[in-house]
């Protein structure tokens, strides 16, 4: 049988690879530079990571917090307004405020009163009436005594004194006529006076009884927006806090390049052992090698093995007793 080439078992075979010569600058270089490198103490970042609130979100922050502590106004005076309702305070309050100031209640009849034409107009007609006393009567009368050729005839004077207390009669009637007749008028006057105040404060306290209404129907129709009032105030502060988060974010990012760029400062020792790492194993190829030969010492000696096991028999025979001591 031919021989072969493969080491003996007993022996142990090492393959070393060796840098090239050029190579040998490079290591020494990478050695000290791993040595700074790796004595370097550690370094924290001494700029600011995190951005600020802004101006805006604080004011927006000071809104949210005000509204929510002291409640909205609209919102206050809805539950005002219910609260009152509900107590009651407005019942009849509509009819006090329709009756006062009524420019048509109580008002006096100008018309009323006394008539300032009342006498001239009786003197009138008493004159009228004793000018044509004096006129017809009176000279019938006259006549008549001179017909009888006596004064003081009884007959006559009878007729006058009957035509005296008619004429009497007669302007008594004319003043008591035209006094009753002032005071229909009046009465009349009075009447559709009071009717037509009667009217026009009616009609002055239904407007006014209307404006009243109206506007507490108004107050309680406004109640319904009360909450979306209160929602456009938190609208306001919500659209401020977004522009307080747009100067937020460029601030952040401004923060965050700048970390980035104390990062990469911090990472170009390693970037630089890294080159010089990824060289020397890529000079590694480039070298040479060696095979050296060594008793292995961890195998077996069969030699010795041999003796062992022999030793091992003889003690076991001598312990059956088939040998001696």
């Amino acid at each position: 049988m031919g021989g072969s080439s493969s080491p003996p078992s007993n022996t142990t075979t090492t393959t070393t690879t060796e840098l090239p010569d050029a190579a040998q600058p490079l290591l020494g270089r990478f050695l000290n530079q791993s040595e700074q490198v790796s004595s370097q103490p550690y370094q924290t970042y001494g700029g600011q990571r995190i951005a600020g609130l802004t101006p805006e979100h604080n004011a927006a922050l000071d809104m949210t917090a005000n509204r929510a502590l002291a409640g909205s106004p609209a919102v206050n005076g809805a539950q005002q307004n219910a609260a009152d309702s509900f107590s009651g305070k407005y019942m009849n309050q509509g009819l006090g405020i329709a009756n006062q100031n009524n420019p048509y209640m109580g008002q006096a009849n100008p018309y009323s009163g006394s008539n300032p034409y009342l006498q001239s107009m009786i003197d009138q007609s008493s004159q009228d009436v004793m000018d044509n006393y004096n006129k017809t009567v009176n000279p019938q009368l006259a006549a008549m005594d001179r017909a009888s050729g006596a004064f003081g005839n009884s007959g006559v004077q009878e007729m006058r004194s009957d035509s005296q207390q008619n004429l009497a009669r007669e302007l008594g009637n004319v003043s008591s006529g035209l006094r009753f007749q002032d005071y229909g008028q009046q009465a009349q006057l009075a009447e559709s006076g009071l009717s037509r105040d009667a009217t026009l404060a009616a009609q002055q306290q239904a407007n006014q009884l209307n404006v009243f209404n109206n506007e507490r129907n108004n107050q309680m129709a406004s109640m319904e927006f009360a909450p979306q009032l209160a929602e456009s105030d938190y609208r306001d502060s919500q659209a401020l806090l977004g522009v307080g988060d747009v100067y937020r974010d460029n601030t952040q990012q401004n923060l965050n390049f700048d970390y980035d760029q104390w990062q990469q400062a911090q990472n170009y020792p390693y970037q630089q052992l890294d080159v010089l790492a990824n060289a020397l194993r890529t000079s590694v190829g480039a070298g040479g090698s060696s095979i050296t030969s060594a008793p292995n010492a961890y195998s077996s000696n069969s030699t010795a093995s041999m003796l062992g096991t022999g030793m091992m028999g003889y003690g076991a025979l001598q312990g059956m007793g088939l040998f001696g001591n």
